[in-house]
């Protein structure tokens, strides 16, 4: 009776990458062959026992600890895609580690790949016969890849996350509730009040150095007048609507339009510059639609 070692391979599943004998002449890279299983008879007398078949030993002019960091297989891949070809790789070589399990193999921690579904059969078949597989060619483009194969005992099993993270933000985002007070606009036409508004909005304002300047005059629904001072090339929907949510806050709520000249007419196109739109010095009334 034989006891089978984990290193026996009598009724694994895996598929076998090692060529033949006539396949591996010639072939460079390759993994080195290792010497069968040592046999060892254990019990009973001269007559009776049982056979026990120890591990392979290392490969030929290497070490059992080189050789268990070997794996089962490992190879440098061409380029080529074919079998006796030759192609310079570019670019820095790439590992691609593959695991085998009893019932598929992951490859760089992929999902479970079976073992027999045909497009991982003609992966494998690659492998054996030192071809670079369709798929590393479309990923890796060119550069040269080294393939580290490692048997692993048993069925394969998932890995959740197990790791730590850090939540960014919130769960659920902070809200923010607005009262009445917060969309009606300013009531107070002291001239305290006025001087304020215009204040804020000016500094909403940056000027450009060495361009000129001009003046509009905004009348605000309320009966606010404020004055403003921007450069002909400012856009209207940019820094106008700006200035006058600066001045008041609650124009932020509020839809708004502009009008200009005489009789006053909407400004459609807010996409136009001040000195485009023909406003330079005049006065812009501010309506709520």
């Amino acid at each position: 009776m034989k006891i089978h070692t984990l290193n026996n391979e009598d009724d694994d599943h895996r598929p076998n990458l090692e060529r033949s004998d006539d396949e591996s002449s010639g072939d460079e890279g390759r993994q080195p062959r290792r010497p069968p299983p040592q046999e060892f008879y254990v019990g009973g007398s001269e007559h009776s026992g049982q056979q026990v078949l120890g591990p392979r030993g290392p490969a030929n002019g290497s070490s059992d600890e080189e050789d268990s960091n070997q794996g089962m297989f490992n190879t440098r891949l061409n380029q080529t895609g074919a079998a006796g070809g030759s192609s310079r790789a570019i670019g820095p070589v790439v590992r691609v580690n593959i695991e085998m399990f009893d019932d598929g193999f992951t490859v760089d921690d992929s999902p479970l790949r079976p073992y027999a579904d045909p497009a991982n059969i003609a992966f494998m078949d690659s492998l054996k016969r030192r071809e670079t597989p369709p798929e590393f060619i479309r990923k890796y483009a060119g550069r040269p890849i080294d393939v580290h194969c490692f048997k692993k005992p048993g069925n394969y099993v998932f890995k959740p996350f197990t790791g730590t993270g850090n939540r960014l933000g919130s769960v659920v985002p902070p809200t923010v509730d607005l009262t009445d007070a917060d969309q009606q606009l300013i009531s107070d036409t002291a001239a305290s009040t006025t001087d304020q508004m215009q204040t804020r909005a000016q500094e909403s304002i940056t000027l450009r150095e060495g361009e000129p300047t001009t003046r509009i005059q905004f009348r605000l629904p309320m009966g606010h007048r404020i004055t403003g001072t921007f450069n002909p090339s400012m856009t209207i929907v940019d820094h106008m609507r700006t200035f006058v949510v600066s001045a008041d806050p609650a124009f932020a709520f509020n839809l708004f339009s502009f009008f200009a000249g005489f009789p006053p007419k909407k400004i459609d196109d807010e996409g136009l510059t001040i000195g485009g739109a023909e406003l330079n010095n005049s006065v812009v009334n501010v309506r709520l639609v």
